[in-house]
């Protein structure tokens, strides 16, 4: 069965080379809310292709394509949107056939894509400077890459090319303590701040420092699990508090401390030091209704879970101030 996930992201707008973000319905006199609307409207008529850097093995470019799909709803008082987008990738030539019979029944050229349905929910707060964001995953098919070229690229070519759309990952802290409860912690890796002394020992004299980058970490693994639950509790729930809490050595020595979580089967990296680098994904399968017609989830289901998370992430927000202000 196809897992549904919700990943869970806050936008924010800037002036290109500058950090301070504009309050999202005062953009120099517009509205991100009014923007969004034309961007959907656009993509409607006139979906989005994005050429990608990565070639597949007959060297042939790939390209992703976003569109807007059915079930468009506009809320004007709470400032909400939510719908479903479309997404499919083309760029090559194949087959499409039903493996059942063996019976090939489509011949797929370069300018075909098999647009594939992904929910989308926005909530774009007055006098705020961030924006709250669900997009929906399927497994590892996801749309936030996608989605914000997009959006980029609209904007330029509506003139405002000195705006940047930044999208930034927000873990709901019911996420983690899901996996910190009921998982284990497979492996923990350390990411060292400089060469261990008896690295720099056996490398030849005389290297280029500057030019060369070297990179030290040490792993830690065992498949029974690792006993390290208190400290990661320790230093990540002191900033969904508004704090952070300093372990003696841990900052100085290291740049970065991950550790992977596993439980029912899912694997998950978490991040001590920058925890927005962490998939903020959500498993929502067991609580979403399909529709048997178009078999894919109904807007119904997939509105009333979203709703409750955008709550979540308000609430999250609201007491971790250190992780993303306004």
């Amino acid at each position: 069965m196809t897992k549904i996930l919700f990943a869970t992201y806050t936008i924010k707008v800037r002036l290109k080379h500058k950090k301070e973000y504009f309050k999202l319905d005062n953009i120099e006199t517009k509205d991100l809310f009014d923007l969004f609307l034309k961007f959907i409207r656009a993509i409607e008529s006139n979906p989005t292709t994005i050429s990608q850097s990565i070639y597949n093995s007959n060297k042939i470019k790939t390209k992703k394509t976003l569109r807007l799909g059915r079930d468009l709803n506009l809320n004007i008082t709470d400032r909400v949107y939510y719908g479903r987008f479309e997404s499919g990738i083309s760029g090559s030539k194949g087959v499409i056939s039903d493996i059942e019979k063996n019976d090939d029944i489509f011949k797929m050229q370069e300018n075909h894509a098999r647009m594939h349905p992904l929910f989308f929910y926005i909530d774009i707060p007055k006098n705020k400077k961030e924006a709250y964001l669900i997009l929906q995953r399927e497994n590892s098919f996801g749309i936030k890459g996608l989605f914000l070229d997009s959006f980029n690229l609209f904007l330029a070519n509506l003139g405002y090319k000195d705006y940047f759309i930044e999208i930034n990952n927000l873990l709901l802290p019911k996420v983690l303590t899901s996996m910190l409860d009921k998982g284990k912690v497979k492996n923990v890796t350390l990411f060292e701040n400089t060469l261990p002394p008896e690295i720099e020992d056996v490398l030849d004299s005389g290297w280029n420092k500057k030019l060369l980058k070297l990179e030290a970490k040490t792993v830690i693994k065992n498949k029974i699990g690792i006993p390290i639950k208190g400290l990661i509790r320790k230093v990540f729930y002191s900033k969904l508090n508004g704090n952070f809490t300093e372990v003696d050595g841990l900052q100085k020595r290291f740049k970065e401390v991950s550790f992977t979580l596993e439980q029912d089967n899912k694997i998950k990296t978490y991040y001590l030091m920058s925890q927005n680098k962490t998939l903020p994904d959500l498993d929502v399968t067991d609580d979403i209704k399909w529709d048997t017609k178009y078999l894919v989830p109904t807007i119904e289901s997939l509105n009333k879970i979203a709703k409750l998370e955008i709550g979540e992430m308000k609430n999250a927000l609201e007491k971790n101030k250190n992780v993303s202000k306004n």
